[in-house]
């Protein structure tokens, strides 16, 4: 009987990919919000539909990356339903750059924008599909259960030890 040897993904594992996956996501949303908002008058505008200011473009970033910074202290609780909840809004940061191809004129903008704008989407699906694993992985109620970190060491002499302590010789 054929038995799985793939390496399985611990919650602690999970909580520090999680991270990484959080930190690069956080590090490129600032690169194309601060862009939006700092040039907002270099990206083309839609002729109808949603056609968000510089403002609420900056108000945005910070409430998204409240929900992921949220959904990771959550997740590391063990309230994995919620953090995928929070997970999910906060992929909508990276998501909404699909936005900026409904627009006529996108093609003209620059290279180093299109990058940018293309790693943001690609984290919003990344975070949204580790929100849809964790929440298949480790399930919808009930709480996650990471392992305990260990106590840290105390600096000084070891346990036991006499030292300082009044010598007894007769």
């Amino acid at each position: 009987m054929p038995t799985d040897t793939r390496p399985t993904l611990t919650p602690e594992r999970a909580s520090a990919l999680l991270g990484a996956l959080l930190a690069v996501a956080i590090a490129v949303s600032v690169v194309h919000y601060a862009d939006n908002f700092v040039n907002f008058e270099d990206f083309p505008e839609p002729a109808s539909g949603p056609a968000p200011t510089a403002t609420v473009i900056a108000v945005s970033w910070f409430v998204f990356t409240a929900a992921g910074l949220a959904a990771l202290v959550l997740f590391r609780r063990g309230h994995v339903a919620a953090a995928g909840a929070a997970l999910a809004f906060y992929s909508v940061s990276g998501l909404v750059g699909l936005g900026h191809y409904t627009v006529p004129g996108a093609g003209a903008m620059p290279w180093w924008r299109h990058a940018h704008i293309a790693a943001d989407i690609l984290c919003g699906i990344a975070v949204l599909a580790f929100a849809v694993w964790a929440v298949r992985r480790f399930g919808w109620g009930g709480a996650l259960r990471l392992a305990p970190a260990s106590p840290p060491r105390r600096a000084g002499p070891p346990t036991g030890s006499r030292r300082g302590a009044r010598s007894r010789r007769p």
